[in-house]
């Protein structure tokens, strides 16, 4: 295996890794030379920022890799919000034993995505661990987008009783992708993560209606968005268990492993709160896109003000999330 970093200098190990990785794979990059500042001139509108960590545990993944991961991310972020994405700033923290080849296959991944989306890296730095696990990896980044729509932004939309709750498509694929990677499962029964941009989607789906009132990404489980939607707009939701698309693969690993598929993670779905007389609309939309395919009507909102998310069970019953 050949080492992405020797015992030299830390700031020539770092110049290194831009030079040969950064500069390759990041085709919009630009910075200045102390590596750390850049001067934009161009904020003269609205803008989103986020920002997050990812943790590469592990650092590959079936359908991606931790670099992946925090691109997508970043942009769905930001995406949600109504706003176009055009900046990220990125901090790479490395194990000093990491290899070459994964290091730069996880570059490139994020190469990828921003070019796909026409997203600048506008700075990229590398910190560099000692003695470490040899996959140990972090990935900071900050996304800047460009409001478009900044009712999104804003929470403006007022949701009221039979809105419907549309998902656009199958859940639980990327959480049980990374635990079939730690459960050591067998080849055949690994899960493909879901992980992608959403940008592209997202924006078709506002410029088609003014009747999409809430957009949300279900990174923390579909369970966990919508009781916050509940919590934030005082208003109550019903969603039904035969309705919500599940992949046979990821519904037995869940019942082996003792997990709720509603509270798992996703890195290529939405969730949308949508007027009643236009969800036909949109959902047909949806399925035009490879990635809204098999979305669904899933729930609605009901009259109930305790602010509560329910579950109409494929038993007959209702099960109360608070």
């Amino acid at each position: 295996m050949k080492r992405a970093f020797g015992y030299g200098k830390v700031h020539d190990e770092m110049s290194k890794v831009i030079k040969n990785l950064f500069l390759k794979y990041f085709k919009n990059f630009f910075m200045v030379q102390d590596f750390h500042q850049c001067l934009i001139d161009e904020f003269k509108e609205y803008y989103v920022i986020t920002n997050n960590i990812f943790e590469g545990r592990p650092t590959f993944f079936l359908g991606g890799n931790v670099g992946k991961l925090s691109i997508c991310n970043t942009i769905n972020n930001l995406a949600v919000k109504g706003s176009k994405p055009i900046y990220i700033i990125c901090t790479l923290v490395l194990n000093e034993n990491i290899s070459i080849g994964k290091l730069e296959e996880i570059i490139k991944s994020m190469g990828e995505v921003v070019i796909e989306n026409n997203i600048k890296i506008i700075l990229a730095d590398v910190h560099i661990l000692n003695k470490r696990e040899e996959d140990t990896i972090f990935i900071n980044t900050t996304g800047i987008g460009i409001i478009y729509n900044k009712f999104y932004c804003e929470n403006k939309f007022n949701i009221k009783c039979g809105d419907k709750v549309i998902l656009s498509g199958s859940i639980g694929e990327h959480e049980i992708s990374i635990l079939s990677n730690k459960e050591y499962l067998d080849e055949k029964k690994k899960i493909k993560s879901d992980c992608t941009s959403l940008y592209t989607l997202i924006r078709d789906i506002i410029s088609l209606s003014d009747k999409v009132k809430i957009i949300e990404n279900p990174t923390s489980g579909i369970v966990n968005s919508l009781k916050k939607i509940c919590e934030i707009y005082n208003k109550s939701i019903i969603i039904r268990e035969e309705q919500i698309p599940i992949k046979e693969g990821v519904k037995n690993i869940c019942d082996i492993l003792g997990i709720e598929v509603l509270n798992t993670s996703n890195e290529g779905k939405i969730l949308l709160i949508v007027d009643n007389s236009h969800c036909n609309k949109i959902l047909k939309k949806l399925k035009e896109s490879q990635l809204g395919q098999e979305a669904k009507i899933i729930g609605e909102v009901v009259e109930d003000n305790r602010s509560n998310l329910y579950l109409g069970t494929i038993l007959g019953g209702v099960k109360i999330y608070k």
